[in-house]
């Protein structure tokens, strides 16, 4: 049997079931990276627990369109914030990528190109590069990991804006930003390949975006810790000639009060696009504990994503119950 897979941020999620030889699937987490980078003080090992993500979909409208036609340089950009009891080895980050799709793809039918960063709040910076032979149209086996250190630690209480910029034209991160009241620090990541992590059959090319958190507890760190982290002010878009058009800013105030699951069927090998809607965020993934919440420490207006971690062994309806 032939699992299709839809590779959203870290791990893979399993879409249909089709005939014919079977890829691999189920859940995945960071493996092993075969050239660390610059790499922290710290060893690495397998993160095993629970990834949460929220994934927005935009494909329709003149910019997009004409970007999706000729992909260049794109740009995501989330607030986030932490509170005091969070775990020093949960990781937090942004994320994008571009499908390709099965109609008139680019380069590779169903090619997914995610360009993922992630951070801790002691400054380590996670880059989710790719395996060379990605660009030959063969999905990576594992993440090409790039860890990079920040000059200073975030701060709990404190809202940073993180920002990612990556070239989908030459399929290379560009850079990621965090700035706030105590940092304003650019990475250059330029040289990193992004990467293309699993199949992903969407009949038509979009972009996409997420915010997410996973647990590490097995970098670090305790499990009676929070692993919650939040979100707001979310900006992406695409850049042309070095100057940048907003696709979308979402303060979030507008955002139905629970997340849809992805709408995914499979018609003629494919999922359609035209199920989903856009500019909106749907929960990626079945184990995902995400919700949109009101909180007083909210950046603009009253309301935030929460994206929690929680290595308990608990059911988003029993987590949001609590």
């Amino acid at each position: 049997m032939k699992k299709i897979i839809l590779f959203g941020v870290l791990i893979f999620l399993i879409l249909a079931v089709m005939s014919g030889n079977e890829k691999n699937g189920g859940t995945v987490y960071p493996d092993n990276p075969s050239n660390p980078g610059e790499s922290s003080d710290k060893d690495y090992k397998e993160v095993t627990n629970r990834l949460s993500s929220t994934v927005s979909f935009i494909h329709s409208g003149s910019a997009i369109e004409t970007w999706l036609n000729d992909p260049t340089e794109a740009f995501i950009e989330a607030w986030v914030y932490f509170e005091g009891d969070l775990n020093d080895s949960t990781i937090f980050g942004i994320d994008m990528e571009l499908l390709e799709g099965t109609t008139d793809p680019i380069r590779f039918e169903g090619a997914d190109w995610m360009a993922l960063v992630g951070i801790q709040r002691n400054g380590t910076v996670w880059v989710a590069g790719g395996e060379a032979n990605a660009l030959s149209g063969n999905p990576s086996k594992e993440r090409n990991w790039q860890l990079k250190s920040l000059s200073t630690e975030l701060k709990p209480n404190t809202w940073y804006k993180l920002k990612t910029v990556a070239d989908f034209n030459e399929l290379e991160f560009v850079s990621f930003t965090v700035s706030g009241p105590n940092i304003n620090e650019t990475l250059d990541l330029t040289g990193i390949q992004v990467d293309y992590p699993n199949y992903a059959p969407f009949d038509q090319r979009a972009l996409t975006h997420y915010v997410w958190t996973i647990d590490g507890t097995s970098i670090g760190g305790t499990k009676d810790k929070s692993s919650s982290v939040y979100f707001d002010d979310i900006r992406y878009g695409i850049i042309n000639n070095g100057q940048e058009t907003t696709l979308h800013t979402d303060n979030l105030e507008s955002t139905p009060r629970s997340f849809n699951e992805l709408p995914v069927t499979l018609e003629n090998n494919s999922i359609p696009l035209s199920n989903f809607s856009e500019k909106v965020w749907y929960q990626e993934r079945e184990e995902a504990l995400t919700r949109p919440i009101e909180k007083s420490f909210a950046r603009s207006g009253d309301t935030v994503i929460e994206a929690d971690a929680e290595v308990r062994d608990i059911e988003r309806g029993e987590w949001e119950a609590e």
